[in-house]
């Protein structure tokens, strides 16, 4: 493989990461579906997907149609900040990364939990660790939101 190769793997690579990004979460949607089956289970999935497929198929042919490959990674700021449609779109999109944080903290502290625990000599104080593992998560995070000034580049390496 030469080196262009890698490079088209590794530029390739966010999409797979975006791709498999929330499926951590099945095993607690599951755990709380009342009387969850594989069929009841199979549904949920296939309606969560093809839910956001229809809303990333609407907003990225809205934008591709809009304006091309001049398209900026932010697609709202391409848009005139003072349209009422624009503004209501920053508000569903703010309301989405509001809900996808805690979508994601939830699995990665459980695994983070489980790890700390099987590694730990001991018994380990249960609010102590979780409010030890929620804080460090809270500040590792906070701290890459207020270093990164443009988005557009962490989204990249998440394939979003």
């Amino acid at each position: 493989m030469t080196s262009h190769d890698w490079l088209q793997t590794l530029h390739a690579l966010p999409l797979f990461v975006f791709s498999y990004t929330c499926h951590q979460n099945v095993f607690s949607i599951t755990n709380e579906l009342d009387k969850p089956t594989r069929t009841r289970s199979a549904l949920v999935c296939v309606i969560a997907v093809s839910v956001a497929l229809t809303v990333y198929v609407f907003l990225g042919g809205a934008g591709y149609f809009t304006f091309g490959s001049m398209v900026e990674h932010d697609i709202l700021s391409s848009y005139p900040a003072e349209n009422g449609i624009v503004s209501t779109a920053r508000l569903a999109i703010s309301l989405v990364v509001t809900c996808c944080y805690p979508l994601q903290a939830h699995p990665c502290r459980a695994c983070v939990t489980t790890i700390v625990k099987k590694l730990a000599p001991g018994p380990v104080d249960e609010t102590l660790l979780h409010v030890g593992i929620t804080t460090v998560f809270l500040i590792a995070t906070g701290s890459i939101a207020f270093v990164v000034s443009d988005l557009g580049l962490i989204l990249s390496v998440v394939g979003a």
